[in-house]
């Protein structure tokens, strides 16, 4: 990661810390809390890319018939617009 990534990802995870804290983000709209309950060994299969956590999320919003708007789409056409 570059100086300004680091730079970019200090403020982006300041701005959502403040969020939290204020309330104006409800934590399971959160992306800081998303692998909170995430086993360790879970972890450390997704940031070594033995796991990918992008095409188990594309499984998941299909097997709920979202689409890429994130409304209902129906289970075909979401599997078919995640690549399914």
């Amino acid at each position: 990661m570059t100086a300004n990534k680091k730079i970019d990802r200090k403020a982006e995870v300041a701005a959502l810390n403040a969020a939290a804290m204020d309330g104006t983000l409800p934590d399971d709209l959160n992306p800081l809390f998303v692998f909170q309950m995430t086993h360790n060994e879970l972890l450390v299969a997704i940031a070594t890319g033995k796991i990918d956590a992008v095409q188990l999320a594309r499984e998941e919003l299909a097997n709920r018939g979202m689409g890429k708007t994130g409304t209902w789409v129906g289970f075909d056409r979401a599997a078919s617009d995640w690549g399914l």
